[in-house]
C-alpha cells in the first residue's frame, strides 16, 4: 500500500581529505559555488540504489532498474535492453500500463525516483543539490604512477586527484505522498530508503569517497491529507562553531561545532497542527544546542543510529 503522509527530510553527512562528487569534464574536480562545495542529487540517488542493490539484491520487489548491466558482449546495456529485461518489451513505445504496474512491483528505485519513459509520472522522492554548511578548501593533489606513460617510455605518468580536506554537507528532500500513489511507493520503501542513506554512505569505501560518515536524519511526517511542507530546511538547522574553535581556522572536525536546532523547534510549532511527528536521527558525536528542548518537545523522538542496525 502506498505511504498516505508527506514527508521532509534533511540529511547531515561530512567528508575528509575526499571528493564527495566530482565533475567528470573538469577532471574531476570538486562541484563549487563560491567557497561551498555541492554534491548533486543524482549522487544521492545513486548512493541509495548501491546500497539496495548490494545488500537487498535478489529479495523480491527490491530489484534495481538503474544500474551498470553488462551485455554478453561486454557492453552496458542501454534503456531499451533494461526495459527488456524487466517488461519483455522491444521499444519503450511498445510498454503498456500493465508493464508498468510490473516493472512497479519489481524495482524499488523506480518507485522512489521513477523514470522518464512513455507514461510518465512525478518522481515520489525529490532532493536539492546537497551543499556544505560552511566554507571549505578545495586542494588538487599531485602525484606519480609506478607505470610509464607508455610502452617502452621510461617516465611516469602523473596523476592528480581534487579534495577538500573537510566538509558537513546537508541535503533537503521531499517525499510526495500524491505521487507516491501513483508509483506505489509504500512505507517499507520510505524505512529502506532512509536506512540506505544513512548507512550507505559509511559504505563509500573508495579513495576519492572514503571516510564519510552520516550525522544527522531528521524525518517529518506531516498529518494525512496535508499538502504542504515547510521548506528550506537547511535554514533551520544552524552549524555554529564551538566557543573554543579559532574563527580564523577552518572547521575540521565534527567536534568543531554545535547544531542549533531552535529555528527547527519554532517552525515545528508553526506548523504544529499538520505535523504528525517528527523523527531526528543523530551520531553519537554530534553536539546539539539546548538538546534537552528537543527531547521535552511532544512532537520530536530522539533516535540513535541502531534504528537502522535493527
Amino acid at each position: 500500500m502506498a505511504i498516505k503522509n508527506r514527508h521532509e527530510l534533511f540529511f547531515v553527512y561530512d567528508i575528509k581529505f575526499a571528493n564527495p562528487n566530482g565533475d567528470p569534464t573538469e577532471n574531476n574536480d570538486l562541484r563549487m559555488i563560491g567557497d561551498k562545495v555541492i554534491v548533486t542529487d543524482v549522487r544521492l540517488k545513486r548512493t541509495i540504489r548501491d546500497y539496495i542493490d548490494q545488500f537487498y539484491s535478489g529479495e523480491e520487489g527490491l530489484e534495481i532498474f538503474v544500474k551498470e548491466v553488462m551485455d554478453d558482449k561486454g557492453k552496458i546495456k542501454d534503456l531499451k535492453a533494461r526495459l527488456k529485461d524487466f517488461t519483455w518489451r522491444k521499444d519503450e513505445k511498445n510498454i503498456t500500463e500493465e508493464d508498468v504496474k510490473k516493472l512497479l512491483k519489481r524495482a524499488v528505485d523506480v518507485r522512489l525516483f521513477w523514470l522518464a519513459i512513455k507514461l510518465k509520472l512525478t518522481w515520489p522522492v525529490q532532493f536539492n543539490f546537497g551543499q556544505s554548511l560552511h566554507e571549505v578548501s578545495n586542494i588538487k593533489i599531485e602525484g606519480t604512477t609506478v607505470f610509464a606513460s607508455s610502452e617502452n617510455k621510461e617516465q611516469w605518468t602523473f596523476t592528480e586527484m581534487f579534495i577538500t580536506p573537510y566538509a558537513i554537507i546537508g541535503f533537503h528532500g521531499v517525499v510526495n505522498e500524491k505521487a507516491a500513489e501513483k508509483t506505489q511507493m509504500s512505507e517499507e520503501d520510505l524505512k529502506l530508503l532512509k536506512e540506505a542513506i544513512w548507512l550507505w554512505t559509511k559504505n563509500l569505501i573508495t579513495r576519492s569517497k572514503f571516510e564519510q560518515i552520516p550525522r544527522i536524519l531528521v524525518d517529518i511526517k506531516f498529518k494525512s491529507e496535508v499538502k504542504t511542507h515547510i521548506g528550506e530546511l537547511e535554514k533551520y538547522i544552524v552549524l555554529n562553531r564551538e566557543e573554543d574553535v579559532n574563527k580564523d581556522k577552518a572547521i575540521m572536525d565534527i567536534q568543531d561545532v554545535i547544531f542549533d536546532f531552535s529555528k527547527l523547534l519554532q517552525k515545528v510549532e508553526d506548523y504544529k497542527d499538520l505535523i504528525e511527528e517528527v523523527e531526528i536521527v543523530l551520531d553519537s558525536n554530534v553536539k546539539v544546542a539546548d538538546k534537552q528542548s528537543l527531547e521535552n518537545h511532544s512532537l520530536i523522538k530522539l533516535l540513535d543510529e541502531k534504528i537502522f542496525l535493527k
